[in-house]
């Protein structure tokens, strides 16, 4: 078996036998077929690092040229997504753990492999009370004073 090289291979064949020689050349041009590796485009969240205070969350992907794909959350491979195989559109909806969430889609074929790692920070607001102030001296609102100083305690 030969290994052919891209452009021109030369080839000759010398046969010998006790009725004489022969020889035959060749010349194949090799041409290696256009090869692409699987792209990736994201859709949604609008950037691989996103931060949201949603424990909700949704991810959408166009996925071309690939033989297959795998789908991790947080490194582990998971079968939840939705795959549109006609348009591409990969789909997953999310339930964010507080802190960083990383998905990660690997999309192979013959020439290689591409992948697309997106972080979403999840921080769920705190909510925010407004501050309470409770009067310990003077006990009532509007209290007189006598004296020019006095000790306001609350």
């Amino acid at each position: 078996m030969f290994r052919l090289l891209e452009g021109a291979n030369y080839f000759e064949v010398d046969a010998f036998n006790n009725a004489g020689t022969s020889s035959k050349s060749t010349v194949i041009i090799y041409t290696p077929a256009e090869c692409f590796v699987p792209e990736i485009s994201l859709l949604s969240p609008s950037s691989a690092n996103y931060s949201t205070d949603n424990s909700k969350g949704y991810l959408e992907m166009i996925i071309s040229n690939e033989d297959q794909f795998i789908f991790k959350v947080n490194d582990e491979q998971v079968p939840s997504y939705d795959f549109d195989q006609n348009a591409g559109k990969f789909m997953s909806f999310l339930n964010l753990e507080i802190g960083v969430n990383t998905y990660e889609v690997i999309a192979t074929n013959e020439c290689g492999s591409t992948s697309q790692k997106v972080n979403i920070i999840y921080e769920p607001e705190i909510p925010c009370e407004n501050p309470v102030i409770n009067l310990i001296s003077p006990r009532e609102i509007g209290s007189k004073q006598h004296s020019k100083h006095f000790n306001f305690t609350s």
